[in-house]
C-alpha cells in the first residue's frame, strides 16, 4: 500500500490516538483490530504526557518505538511518522 509516511496530529488529539490511527491506516486495517493494542507496547498516557504543554510552554523532542511491525516516531511538532519496521531506508542509530 502507498500511504503518506507522516501525518500531523490535531492539537485536540492526543499523540497516542494519532499513533493508533496512523498505524491502522499504514497497515490498511481498522484501529480496533491492531494487535497488540498500544497499551501492551507502551503507556499511552505517558506518551501523551511527554508532549503536553507545561506552564504554557511546548515541549520539544521526539520519541521512537516499534508497534505492530511499524517504526513510529512522534515529534513535539505534532508529526507522527510511521514506516515499516524493516524499512532499510531508515538511518541506523548513531553510536
Amino acid at each position: 500500500m502507498n500511504h503518506p509516511p507522516a501525518a500531523t496530529r490535531r492539537d485536540t488529539e492526543p499523540p497516542s490516538a494519532t499513533v493508533i490511527e496512523n498505524v491502522a491506516v499504514h497497515k490498511g486495517t481498522d484501529a480496533l483490530l491492531l494487535d497488540p493494542p498500544l497499551y501492551d507496547v507502551l503507556d499511552p498516557d505517558a506518551l501523551d504526557a511527554l508532549f503536553r504543554d507545561v506552564d504554557g510552554a511546548r515541549r520539544t523532542g521526539e520519541v521512537s518505538f516499534e508497534y505492530c511491525g511499524c517504526h513510529v516516531t512522534v515529534g513535539s511538532d505534532g508529526r507522527v511518522l510511521v514506516e515499516d519496521a524493516d524499512d532499510d531506508e531508515r538511518g541506523s542509530p548513531s553510536e
